[in-house]
């Protein structure tokens, strides 16, 4: 297992942001414009670990994107 690096040394790239803007389009939430990429993970991390999101759904879409 890798281990992720602490915050203050994680620099996204834009490749990074526009996979998390594209996953949130493919999971079909709204209000994108709203949030940072960041934010947009943190709220599917959390629809995960509350349920509401299964990591099948999350699969589809991103097969749905080519990710």
């Amino acid at each position: 297992m890798t281990e992720r690096r602490p915050d203050e040394d994680y620099l996204p790239t834009e490749e990074n942001e526009e996979r998390a803007i594209n996953l949130w389009d493919a999971l079909g939430f709204d209000n994108g414009d709203e949030y940072t990429p960041d934010e947009m993970l943190d709220i599917i991390n959390a629809k995960i670990n509350h349920g509401e999101l299964k990591l099948e759904e999350i699969k589809a879409a991103l097969e749905l994107i080519g990710d």
